[in-house]
């Protein structure tokens, strides 16, 4: 299964850090379960054509749209015929942003992703560098204690009502902590921005099949950014994530892709 446009392709890059960022929609894949369930790590991204990030223990693949539908087609086409489990040998985890609407910050804000929290085997926080995730450990144990029945489910109703899990709490008004100063001077060339500015600026992004950890976290700046602006995005926002799979450009107040 190749990752097509709309799937982040980071040449299979190999980050030497434990925690991992979680970008757009991302599929979280235990490197345990491949090497159990498949052979190597090498062996199973060459076979399936995927790319993502990997430090060894964690394997994420991102795409930039919601739904996911490259990374839905990995799971049910790969993984899912090879005995893979849902939370517990992979799950699927949405960017959460840091700010909404009406000046109104991320419920999650230097807490654990709500999707992430309850798996044994990750570990999670979501703070003003963006959404990470760690592998715990310890955790064959209790791993094997947690009771995860081998049903057929369906992908597409697991991702719905995890946004509708989600966005009951998202609801819910957050003072933002303390923002890092490295991220105060980006955030400031923001601010200064006119719209055509950002527009320009969220265009530089559309196409790019390598992002960098600092790069994402500028990318869910200018997502705040934007958010505070008073321009219908409705074609490429979905009330969650934006989409960079198009150029956009403004018609009055509504933003169009081109």
């Amino acid at each position: 299964m190749r990752n097509n446009n709309n799937t982040l392709e980071n040449r299979q890059e190999f980050l030497d850090n434990d925690q991992m960022p979680i970008v757009f929609s991302s599929l979280i894949i235990n490197v345990a379960s491949v090497n159990k369930k498949f052979g190597t790590l090498k062996d199973f991204m060459t076979k399936f054509d995927l790319n993502g990030q990997t430090n060894g223990k964690l394997l994420v693949v991102a795409e930039m749209v919601s739904p996911p539908y490259n990374l839905i087609q990995i799971v049910e086409n790969r993984l899912r015929p090879l005995g893979f489990v849902n939370k517990r040998d992979y799950v699927f985890a949405d960017e959460e942003l840091i700010h909404g609407a009406g000046d109104t910050y991320s419920p999650y804000l230097n807490q654990p992703h709500p999707t992430c929290k309850n798996i044994p085997w990750l570990g999670s926080l979501i703070n003003a560098d963006g959404n990470f995730v760690w592998y715990k450990e310890k955790v064959e144990k209790e791993v094997r204690e947690v009771d995860f029945p081998i049903v057929k489910f369906n992908v597409w109703k697991e991702i719905g009502v995890q946004k509708a899990e989600q966005s009951v709490l998202r609801n819910i008004k957050m003072k933002h902590g303390a923002i890092p100063e490295s991220r105060l001077k980006y955030m400031k060339k923001l601010i200064e921005l006119d719209e055509m500015g950002l527009i320009e600026l969220f265009n530089t992004y559309v196409g790019r099949t390598h992002f960098s950890i600092e790069m994402q976290s500028d990318i869910m700046l200018l997502q705040d950014e934007l958010l505070k602006r008073d321009l219908d995005y409705s074609a490429i926002y979905d009330g969650k994530s934006f989409s960079f799979v198009k150029k956009i450009k403004l018609d009055g107040q509504k933003v169009i892709t081109i």
